[in-house]
């Protein structure tokens, strides 16, 4: 029985770490402002680093090269409606090999960790 109160914990825990990186925003205002938001929207992806805020609410996202992209278009004669999505993967964060070449400084020396010696 203990397993099962166990399991519940780590699932609301984790619905609570999902639902704390995520910021939805709804708001009527003027085309001017709305192309202002997607103004810094495009900016920050052409960075590829984008922070949104809202109150005390704060996601920052890093996308990569590669995203899916869903529009959604509609009119259903009194109203008119247009969505977008983007989605992408974050690489792993496993600590694995990673090399970075930058001309700019030495690289660093690379230490024998062999425990043979």
């Amino acid at each position: 029985m203990s397993d099962d109160v166990e399991g519940s914990e780590n699932e609301a825990d984790k619905e609570e770490q999902s639902e704390a990186n995520e910021l939805e925003y709804e708001a009527t205002v003027s085309l001017d402002d709305a192309l202002k938001h997607l103004s810094s929207i495009l900016h920050g992806l052409a960075l590829q680093k984008l922070g949104i805020e809202n109150g005390d609410k704060k996601v920052v996202l890093t996308p990569h090269s590669v995203v899916k992209l869903e529009v959604e278009a509609s009119d259903d004669g009194k109203r008119q409606k247009l969505e977008f999505e983007l989605e992408w993967e974050l690489p792993p964060q496993d600590g694995g090999l990673r090399i970075v070449v930058d001309d700019e400084e030495s690289m660093p020396e690379i230490e024998d960790t062999d425990a043979s010696d």
